[in-house]
């Protein structure tokens, strides 16, 4: 997919080891990828960047995954970024809660590389289209 090439990714996650892990699987597609391990200056840093697309741990310390998105989606710079929840809870609950927050999937840890690349490209594609 062309057209998605160096779109901006942000990957917000508490610890960098899964912020390195998502970076190098996505490495390959020429993304422009910026990551972040605060999750308190995770919304500053979205709407600074206004990326194409947000990764998004669900489970942080000070503020959550489901709060940024709150946050996002409040906002009317950021409130159309497409967001995909990444987690280790697979919980209903929890994958409902997140798709009522602005999240056009969810994918579970351990990351199974086909379907992280899928969704990404599939959510680009979308935002592209849209724009």
């Amino acid at each position: 997919m062309n057209n998605t090439k160096h779109s901006k990714i942000m990957i917000v996650d508490d610890e960098p080891v899964n912020v390195k892990l998502l970076t190098a699987l996505l490495r390959e597609f020429d993304y422009d990828i910026h990551g972040i391990n605060d999750s308190e200056q995770a919304f500053a840093k979205i709407e600074d960047l206004m990326p194409d697309l947000v990764l998004l741990d669900v489970q942080m310390p000070h503020i959550n995954g489901l709060e940024i998105a709150k946050q996002m989606g409040m906002n009317e710079r950021t409130k159309n970024i497409p967001i995909i929840f990444v987690s280790a809870r697979n919980d209903i609950a929890t994958i409902k809660d997140c798709l009522k927050h602005n999240a056009i999937d969810f994918i579970t840890k351990p990351i199974n590389f086909n379907q992280l690349t899928t969704s990404v490209q599939k959510a680009l594609a979308l935002k592209n289209a849209q724009s």
